[in-house]
């Protein structure tokens, strides 16, 4: 068993197992049933890592090989199967960084007014590509917090609020995954709560996953 950054996480060899042939197989009538087994086999029962307690995208790799005492070194069959913890989706929550948001106020003259750097706590579904292992497509959509002008504690500072958002995310730029930082563009909208006006936005961030 592997984790999704391919690092072994339990392995196993079971010896002496004589495995019978299907009653649909054709050489089922020449085993006898006393000498091999036809019930199911749980993995759990030999693994310190259970497989229900596996994270997302982790590899079960089951390698059934003859027995080299009986056929031979270099004879007989061997087959090894791989089983992927797949997920079309995942849900996460998020800590990023706008930076320079494009605010327009409903119902206001004008194109909006440029933020500084504002924080944003989002609980967001991110998707991935199917027949691929752990790649994600280059968007997510989520909903949560906006802090708008966090960091800037100016004296004279009048658009410093916290607004309930729904936001989608694009990531222009493809990062590995083991990297902490991306660059996102945010788009959507949502509702300031000290002014009590509803708003859009739309501008780019940073995004740290910790």
């Amino acid at each position: 068993i592997r984790d999704q950054r391919n690092q072994l996480v339990d392995q196993r060899e079971l010896p002496g197992f004589v495995v019978c042939p299907s009653q649909e197989s054709p050489r089922a009538s020449f085993y006898k049933q006393q000498q091999c087994q036809t019930f199911d086999m749980s993995l759990n029962k030999f693994l310190r890592k259970k497989i229900y307690t596996l994270d997302l995208w982790s590899t079960i790799r089951v390698t059934i090989r003859h027995d080299e005492d009986h056929y031979g070194r270099g004879k007989g069959y061997s087959h090894t199967s791989e089983l992927v913890l797949y997920r079309s989706s995942s849900f996460d929550i998020d800590v990023s960084f706008p930076a320079g948001l494009v605010i327009k106020r409903l119902n206001e003259p004008g194109f909006g007014n440029l933020g500084g750097i504002s924080m944003a706590m989002i609980a967001q579904f991110s998707f991935y590509k199917d027949k691929k292992i752990n790649t994600p497509k280059p968007y997510k959509f989520g909903a949560g917090f906006l802090a708008f002008n966090a960091f800037n504690f100016s004296e004279n500072n009048t658009n410093r609020d916290v607004g309930l958002v729904a936001l989608a995310s694009l990531y222009p730029i493809k990062t590995k995954y083991s990297s902490r930082l991306s660059f996102p563009l945010f788009a959507g909208g949502g509702y300031f709560l000290s002014e009590q006006k509803w708003f859009l936005l739309f501008g780019p961030g940073i995004r740290v996953r910790l």
